[in-house]
């Protein structure tokens, strides 16, 4: 009898125990959801900026804000790819031209780690750099591109991005806008 007694408050106490550790039946969503940006798709339409024939997202907004300048804006990340198209007369001029990009895109980063990728374009005449932060910065994508005569170079800009944002919050965005960057790259023409 005082085994069975024994037995039944085990069992008892298991029970009980399982059922404080247990989430139970409960479904109820969380108080504060994590972001979910959708994802644009990758279809792209061919603009002409200055003699220069840029892909761009077709659901992406493109506007000309000035002559030589293009703007691709990305309403649902509240991001923007900032363009220029530049034509150097003198060679010195164009390598001068280069480096200043170069050092723009060295003070946009800071002290923040990036990783510098190199591309050709798809007649092997355009070369390009694209630099990639994946740190919250307000520019993590940069690139600077050029054929011997002209520079397209580049940034995206986040509106919203503070020193409070997660690096993870704005990985998706980023990687949608790098794979759009390095198909303007690899087409350029």
């Amino acid at each position: 009898m005082k085994l069975a007694m024994m037995l039944a408050a085990a069992i008892t106490l298991g029970a009980t125990a399982g059922a404080g550790c247990s989430r139970g039946d409960d479904v109820t969503p969380r108080q504060q959801a994590y972001p979910r940006a959708a994802v644009y798709d990758s279809a792209y339409t061919a603009i002409d900026s200055a003699g220069v024939t840029i892909m761009a997202n077709s659901a992406a907004t493109v506007t000309c804000p000035r002559h030589r300048w293009l703007d691709i804006a990305y309403p649902a990340y509240k991001a923007t790819i900032h363009i220029t198209v530049t034509e150097a007369a003198e060679p010195d001029d164009y390598a001068a031209a280069i480096a200043n990009r170069h050092e723009r895109m060295r003070l946009n980063i800071g002290d923040a780690e990036a990783a510098v990728l190199q591309y050709a374009g798809a007649d092997s005449s355009w070369r390009s750099e694209m630099v990639v932060c994946a740190e919250p910065i307000a520019t993590p994508l940069q690139f600077v591109a050029h054929d011997g005569r002209r520079i397209v170079s580049g940034a995206t800009f986040f509106a919203d991005i503070t020193p409070a944002t997660d690096a993870d919050s704005i990985a998706p965005m980023l990687a949608t806008l790098r794979r759009d960057v390095i198909v303007m790259l690899k087409s350029l023409r």
